[in-house]
């Protein structure tokens, strides 16, 4: 009798570990069959989903994206990417560090995706937007800067219009300057003559960076732009084009005594990083300004220069120059050549 009650009680045993088991087979049937690669598909991506560890390693995987069962759609980026700044909880300064690039690197490896999607894409990232948290918003509009499709100016155009954060029609606004389209190139000088916000418009000055076809529009906010970040941002921008008509716009707006110093200062700093030896005529002119600090700027531009004809402007301005300490800033320069 003892007997069969022990190896009843052992029956018992085997079958509630049996169905443990067959519990934990069941779970693992429904469950995917490895942890996801970085930027895999996941229909809820929460932030406990990946780990510190994950996302350190996530990008060591070599494998063809398609292998990898990385997101193709733009959703399933997007949901990668929120994926990708989940909370790690405390790191050394190490694996900090390499979480960082890690994180840039997958950022980047996504933003890519997006950018590839080709004709189409366009619409397929503008449908997206509304539903993107303020990341995913500067992903998709950096995305519509390079897409290959003739479609993006106007879905960027559209979306800043409606845009409320300032960040993102920063990045949408940079976007368009990567664009080649006409309308692209209208809508930022648009910006840049009529918007109300200031940032705005900075951002289409540096966004018109290096287009000659901007010249003209950058000259006039440089000169006439209420707000002093536009002016600077516009200098700067004309810098970028290069060439004698910008050198010259710059060139006349540092002789401009009618011009707020701060302006006339920055402009002689970039006509010497910009334009080199090619803007020695021109600083040349002023060194002869009434103002000791413009002068003194104009100095400091040549210390950039190598030619023999900057070398004679210095030589000149540091025996003749009617202020002392203009004259100690050119023989420091001169010291510092020799």
């Amino acid at each position: 009798m003892k007997a069969a009650h022990t190896r009843a009680l052992a029956v018992l045993v085997l079958l509630v570990a049996g169905l443990a088991v067959s519990s934990r087979v069941r779970s693992a049937l429904r469950a995917p069959s490895h942890a996801p690669a970085h930027g895999a598909e996941s229909p809820t991506p929460s932030a406990t989903a990946v780990s510190s560890a994950d996302l350190v390693h996530l990008s060591a995987d070599d494998r063809p994206a398609r292998a990898r069962g990385e997101p193709r759609s733009v959703a399933a980026i997007l949901a990668a990417l929120s994926g990708l700044y989940a909370d790690t909880g405390a790191l050394d300064w190490a694996s900090a560090q390499a979480l960082l690039e890690r994180r840039r690197a997958a950022e980047q490896d996504l933003f890519a995706r997006l950018a590839a999607l080709g004709a189409g894409g366009a619409r397929e990232l503008e449908r997206e937007y509304a539903r993107a948290d303020l990341r995913g918003k500067l992903l998709l509009a950096r995305a519509l800067g390079r897409i290959d499709d003739g479609e993006a100016p106007g879905v960027l155009k559209a979306l800043a219009s409606a845009e409320g954060n300032p960040n993102a029609r920063r990045e949408m606004l940079l976007a368009l300057g990567q664009r080649s389209e006409p309308d692209a190139h209208a809508t930022l000088v648009a910006v840049l003559k009529t918007d109300a916000d200031p940032s705005d418009r900075v951002a289409a000055a540096q966004a018109l960076a290096g287009r000659a076809n901007a010249l003209a529009q950058l000259a006039e906010s440089m000169g006439s732009d209420p707000d002093p970040a536009v002016r600077l941002k516009a200098v700067a921008s004309i810098g970028r084009i290069g060439g004698a008509s910008a050198r010259n716009a710059l060139g006349e707006a540092a002789r401009n005594q009618g011009l707020d110093e701060q302006l006339r200062l920055f402009t002689i700093h970039e006509l010497g990083r910009s334009f080199g030896d090619g803007a020695v005529e021109v600083l040349g002119e002023i060194l002869r300004d009434p103002a000791p600090a413009i002068r003194k700027a104009a100095v400091a531009a040549f210390g950039r220069l190598r030619s023999q004809s900057a070398l004679a402007f210095l030589r000149a301005i540091a025996e003749q120059d009617p202020s002392p300490a203009i004259r100690g800033e050119a023989m420091r320069v001169l010291a510092a050549r020799e």
